[in-house]
């Protein structure tokens, strides 16, 4: 029996990051979904620890998770679909690669740039889609608390995740 390796997604204490500029939708080609979230992530920005196997990513909620927010929430269907998923996350030279196999998916940490190396994971389909929507549920409930997005959009996003 092959072994399967835990996950999780925590949030970490908030943090201001005056390195980075306050984004903008100069076109405002934004949706108020994503414009309220974009706010949010960065107005209440905080690290985010990705705990796989025995490896732990720290990245941040803006600009790193908030660019993966539309990944996360169609994960479930691309899985359920036999579908590979990659989530890159660039400015850690980091990229998760997901490749289903049934009930179980192969993810794949592979960082690149000055330190080249890949460690291979396997975890259990139901959990990892639970991670990410339990991940994706706080972070709509935060930012309808904060009042970024409006408890409706947030009921909406909320379901379209479990119905995908």
């Amino acid at each position: 029996m092959t072994r399967v390796d835990s996950i999780s997604i925590r949030l970490k204490d908030p943090i201001r990051r005056p390195d980075l500029d306050p984004p903008e939708d100069p076109v405002e080609g934004l949706s108020t979904l994503e414009s309220g979230l974009l706010r949010f992530c960065f107005d209440h920005n905080r690290q985010v620890s990705i705990t796989i196997g025995d490896e732990e990513l720290d990245v941040w909620l803006y600009p790193d998770m908030y660019s993966l927010i539309p990944d996360l929430t169609t994960m479930r269907s691309h899985l359920v679909l036999a579908k590979d998923v990659e989530l890159g996350f660039p400015e850690r030279a980091v990229n998760l690669d997901l490749v289903p196999l049934g009930d179980r998916v192969s993810c794949a940490v592979r960082h690149f740039g000055q330190a080249i190396s890949e460690k291979e994971f396997v975890l259990d389909t139901a959990r990892l889609i639970e991670a990410v929507e339990d991940f994706l549920i706080k972070i709509i409930g935060l930012a309808v608390e904060a009042r970024y997005i409006s408890p409706e959009l947030g009921h909406a996003v909320i379901a379209s995740c479990r119905e995908s």
